[in-house]
């Protein structure tokens, strides 16, 4: 059947007729927007229970919403976890098996604006799987003039629903003697799922967090208490350590902020501030000096927007860590 919806799409002329054909063999198809890039990227398929991107969208009710960081008018943007309930899902089959959180993947989310015909979609890393059955976790910071977040903010919890495509996998994860986590703002919903499957598995792991204000920070409970546990396990030797940064707030900007021994005001700007606030050395090719006995090699995952991608790995290869020989997820 697949293939014969495959071949159906496969002619980008008439767009139209490819709908009605479509329909016609698999009359439970969910109808797709008719977007031209959606029309490009979505595959026509019937509702499966079991995710994959070659089985079309899956339709997903929201049932709950999370409060995770406040707004703060003028200063700091709401963050919200949706979870969604994937609908027809069998209760026998774990999301957690199909979403490699621990390798980035993602879903892409469908979003149609109501009382129009005008649809939106947008990859996200989810930030939970294995909770509850048949249930997801998107975490998304919701900006002003965001167009995404008007339309999930829009959504009545246990009444409307989306579209969800994928998983899409991209990566795996290389070994490593011990992984670097940079996350920038939102970026720590792919690194947290990362961090805490590479803690499992016994791997050190250091995150330095960034964000303009302390209040920006989302997961601090969770990520101080995996520290805090990783403390108590290992005889105060932490296999896990989280670093914060700020690069706003602080006397300059009229705030006194009482510090902790793992929160450092200013930016991610030169291969200096790793070396201070991550003890990295230059690298000289000797993996058997990295924190393990092994001679593997430190690895190195940088999430947040382009630019501030770009920034972290430039501060990293002039330490001698080349993006395409020490990033963690290739």
């Amino acid at each position: 059947m697949l293939k014969a919806l495959k071949s159906v799409i496969s002619t980008k002329s008439n767009t139209n007729s490819n709908l009605i054909a479509v329909k016609h063999h698999a009359p439970n198809v969910i109808p797709l927007p008719k977007h031209p890039k959606v029309m490009l990227k979505a595959s026509f398929a019937p509702s499966e229970p079991a995710l994959s991107p070659k089985k079309g969208l899956h339709k997903a009710t929201l049932i709950k919403t999370t409060t995770i960081v406040k707004e703060i008018p003028g200063k700091v943007c709401p963050v919200k976890t949706f979870t969604f309930r994937l609908d027809g899902w069998d209760p026998s089959l774990n999301v957690a098996d199909h979403i490699r959180l621990d390798c980035g993947d993602t879903m892409k989310l469908y979003l149609q604006e109501k009382g129009s015909s005008n649809w939106t979609f947008k990859s996200y890393s989810p930030t939970d799987t294995s909770s509850r059955t048949g249930e997801i976790d998107i975490t998304v910071k919701l900006y002003p003039n965001g167009q995404n977040a008007k339309m999930l903010q829009a959504l009545n919890v246990g009444q409307d629903h989306i579209y969800m495509a994928g998983p899409f996998r991209r990566k795996q994860r290389l070994p490593t003697s011990h992984a670097y986590l940079i996350a920038f703002g939102i970026g720590i919903t792919e690194i947290y799922p990362v961090a805490k499957q590479l803690v499992k598995d016994g791997i050190p792991t250091t995150i330095l967090y960034a964000n303009r204000y302390r209040e920006d920070v989302c997961f601090r409970n969770e990520l101080d208490q995996m520290m805090s546990q990783s403390l108590q396990d290992n005889d105060n030797n932490g296999l896990f350590q989280v670093k914060y940064m700020y690069s706003r707030g602080g006397v300059e900007e009229g705030e006194e902020l009482s510090m902790a021994s793992n929160e450092f005001l200013g930016r991610l700007d030169s291969a200096k501030v790793l070396q201070e606030v991550l003890g990295l050395n230059t690298n000289t090719g000797d993996h058997a000096k990295t924190t393990s006995s092994s001679n593997l090699p430190p690895r190195f995952l940088a999430i947040g927007s382009k630019p501030m991608m770009r920034q972290a790995w430039n501060c990293l290869n002039d330490l001698g860590y080349p993006r395409g020989q020490y990033e963690l997820l290739q």
